[in-house]
């Protein structure tokens, strides 16, 4: 792949490795409207490496019932096929994150009446709503490894008073909507959290030091630790399937950017092509670990639309098509349903005297052994 280096440093692919992008315009009219999604927190949730299942996404132009101010959740296979509406509702529902047994679909509703966190099946059944606090926002779900917990981030705690969105906090809630924690507690944004695979960490944007960037904690809040420190906001990271990486979207380069760094924030570069003027932003990494799908507004102002990129920043492919909003993604994973697809999946062995037992964090089939004979639990 062709690099190019910018000023501070960060590789990017070539522009001559992404034919047929072009500056358009009038992106100035686009502006406001990128300003105001950002405002809002992108699906959070990362998955054990495996096979890849349906992207996830929100939309409001192509699908019955949806419009710019009323989106609703739909699905997608990965290669654009199989669309399927998930919600109906006269207002919002979006900002979806899918658990990691694909499941489950945490979401941002407003039936109740304000944004609150709602969770459903997969297949849009059994809508249940988590979070009561009547608040400006509640959203930006990202699901802890094993399913139990959800990570998002609110305005519950913002003064009556206060300008709006001058103040997110970020809170961890049971699954079954008990037992909620605080995690930061400033008169900052701290959001668009994401959930580390391995269960110890979440990474969140933050103003706290006057720049939108990228920081992490651990999972009781403590330990915070800055990632990314270039001029330009640098907002929505998403953990890689194994955790080894951070993708994220960027200001740097005039437009919105997606970018892939190392986990401890080392080896920053551009994925797209960082053309100003242009917005590619949401970045969300295949459960495999080797695309990234992101929305992005490359065919003009106002049409935003699903893209897969590979992480390399080749094979860019458009998944919907039409004039309006879809995007702010999550992509699932297909669920292993035997002993050998878990363990060929990346799933967890664990072992006892007794018994073995393959998961991934606790959605696999658990396969028991009793003296010579093994039966399904």
């Amino acid at each position: 792949m062709a690099v190019a280096t910018v000023d501070d440093g960060t590789s990017r692919p070539a522009p001559s490795r992404r034919p047929g992008r072009k500056l358009v315009a009038g992106m100035l009219g686009s502006v406001a409207l990128s300003a105001s999604l950002l405002a809002q927190a992108g699906p959070a949730s990362a998955v054990a490496p495996g096979a890849n299942g349906s992207i996830v996404c929100e939309g409001g132009r192509t699908l019955p019932g949806a419009t710019a101010t009323n989106p609703e959740v739909f699905s997608i296979n990965p290669d654009g096929s199989g669309e399927r509406v998930l919600t109906n509702f006269p207002g919002r529902d979006g900002d979806p994150s899918i658990s990691p047994d694909g499941r489950t679909i945490a979401f941002e509703s407003f039936r109740s009446g304000s944004s609150e966190l709602w969770t459903m099946n997969s297949d849009g059944t059994n809508l249940r709503q988590l979070t009561f606090n009547g608040a400006p926002e509640d959203r930006g779900s990202s699901w802890s490894p094993d399913g139990s917990q959800i990570v998002y981030h609110t305005t519950e705690f913002q003064a009556p008073s206060g300008p709006g969105h001058s103040s997110f906090e970020i809170m961890i809630i049971n699954a079954d909507g008990t037992g909620k924690t605080r995690l930061t507690s400033n008169n900052f944004q701290d959001s668009l959290p994401s959930w580390s695979p391995d269960g110890t960490k979440i990474a969140f944007f933050s103003n706290r030091d006057g720049d939108g960037e990228i920081y992490v904690m651990n999972v009781d809040g403590s330990n915070v630790t800055r990632l990314t420190f270039s001029p330009g906001e640098d907002a929505h990271p998403m953990w890689s399937p194994d955790g080894s990486q951070i993708t994220f979207h960027t200001r740097r380069f005039g437009g919105l950017d997606v970018m892939v760094m190392n986990a401890d924030g080392s080896n920053q570069r551009l994925v797209t092509t960082g053309t100003a003027g242009t917005f590619e932003f949401f970045p969300v990494w295949s459960p495999d670990g080797t695309m990234i799908t992101y929305t992005g507004n490359t065919l003009g102002p106002g049409n935003f639309d699903v893209y897969v990129i590979n992480v390399d920043g080749t094979g860019v492919r458009r998944l919907t098509f039409g004039a309006g909003f879809d995007g702010r993604c999550d992509w699932g994973r297909l669920s292993p349903t035997t002993k050998d697809e878990c363990a060929k999946s990346g799933y967890k062995r664990f072992s006892s005297p007794t018994f073995e037992r393959f998961r991934n964090q606790g959605q696999c089939v658990a396969f028991v052994k009793a003296s010579s004979r093994a039966g399904k639990q």
